[in-house]
């Protein structure tokens, strides 16, 4: 009787360090991917413009700066922000009036436009701040 109630407690021991309400069946750690861009910065900067990507739990904010005569200060700025849906790799940006489609890896977003993947133009490169 006490080596059955040894296994047993020896069992249970097992099974109730082996779990964690913080496991993630998603997760792996041998993945470095990022599977979420919560409380992340982006940025690209392109002749002429300087865009930054903030996101925080469902929401983007977006800041794009302007130097349309390249004297080094900014002419114009647009601030645009939006909610997200991001279903890794791919990301959805919607502010409301457009939606941008973009794929995430780990230090680099790819923004599109278009309908069909194949043919769509590149907006911008963003990478991780």
């Amino acid at each position: 009787m006490k080596k059955k109630a040894f296994l047993l407690i020896a069992f249970m021991a097992t099974i109730l360090c082996a779990c964690s309400k913080n496991d993630n069946d998603n997760s792996n750690d041998d993945d470095n991917t990022l599977h979420h861009l919560t409380k992340t910065t982006w940025i690209s900067t392109e002749s002429g413009k300087e865009l930054t990507l903030t996101f925080d739990k469902n929401k983007y904010k977006a800041d794009i700066l302007y130097d349309e005569n390249h004297d080094g200060l900014f002419d114009e700025i647009k601030h645009i922000a939006g909610t997200y849906i991001l279903e890794y790799p791919n990301l959805t940006l919607n502010n409301g009036k457009n939606k941008i489609e973009g794929i995430v890896s780990n230090d680099k977003i790819t923004l599109t436009v278009g309908i069909d993947p194949r043919y769509n133009e590149i907006i911008s490169n963003y990478y991780k701040k």
